[in-house]
């Protein structure tokens, strides 16, 4: 019992050194305080599996809401890779496993959505369409990160291998536009599967999907992973490789799939 409670305070411990030294674009305000509470149950979902079983349920995040006013097509995309990042560093970047190993035929699936942005009246009427979002996230820098652009923070040295013909590049102002953070467990095997079900093919094909696993194959697999949360089950099974990536479109569908 002892142990069990030592474990527990230095799983808590590490949680919170993890918290320090990374930051937020959004350092101040409620976001700010949102987006941390939301990066430190994810640590410590993470760390307490240490234990055998997570000491919590579920992670504590919340949906910001964005309302853009600005005529300034150059400002818009940075709000939206301003979100992007926020909503990858809270969920820690891609490197903290919070799902459960086991799947019990459930299907240990998770979708977030990190941002809704909704444009103005007056800005539909000066901007009817953002486009050129790619040619931003590759070469743009990202504030407090020494010049590094948005992919290059997200997939390293194999950013300048994405394929701008193969990523949707065009928003329409007259719809929300989502950012969502995906991610699921699945065995080895599974990573070679083709299983697009009409939520996927819907997801993939209404937005980027973004997955910074093995190169190559990152596109396919994130867009299955979309659409695995629409419900796709499993037999119990131990699974070992944790996929997760990032949505950003207008699918409309996506706050009843994400179940917010």
């Amino acid at each position: 019992m002892e142990s069990s409670v030592m474990v527990a305070i230095v799983i808590i411990l590490s949680a919170i050194i993890l918290l320090i030294g990374t930051k937020s674009i959004a350092d101040t305000g409620e976001d700010a305080v949102d987006r941390e509470s939301c990066k430190a149950s994810v640590l410590f979902k993470e760390r307490s599996k240490l234990l055998g079983k997570p000491l919590i349920d579920d992670v504590s995040c919340e949906t910001n809401l964005i309302d853009i006013n600005s005529k300034d097509e150059i400002e818009i995309k940075k709000t939206i890779a301003n979100e992007m990042y926020d909503c990858w560093y809270q969920f820690g970047q891609g490197e903290r496993d919070f799902l459960d190993t086991w799947d019990f035929g459930k299907g240990d699936n998770y979708c977030f959505v990190c941002s809704r942005i909704d444009f103005s009246e007056e800005t539909q009427k000066e901007i009817s369409q953002v486009t050129g979002l790619f040619d931003y996230l590759s070469n743009e820098p990202l504030p407090l990160h020494n010049q590094e652009s948005f992919f290059v923070n997200m997939y390293g040295e194999d950013a300048n291998q994405l394929d701008s013909q193969s990523i949707l590049d065009v928003y329409s102002t007259d719809k929300p536009l989502y950012i969502v953070f995906f991610a699921d467990k699945r065995t080895v095997n599974d990573l070679g599967s083709s299983w697009v079900t009409a939520g996927a093919s819907g997801l993939c094909a209404a937005g980027i999907v973004l997955s910074p696993i093995t190169f190559g194959t990152s596109a396919a697999v994130g867009c299955l992973t979309a659409g695995i949360v629409t419900g796709t089950v499993y037999t119990t099974t131990h699974k070992n490789t944790f996929v997760n990536g990032l949505y950003v479109g207008q699918d409309s569908q996506i706050m009843e799939i994400c179940q917010q």
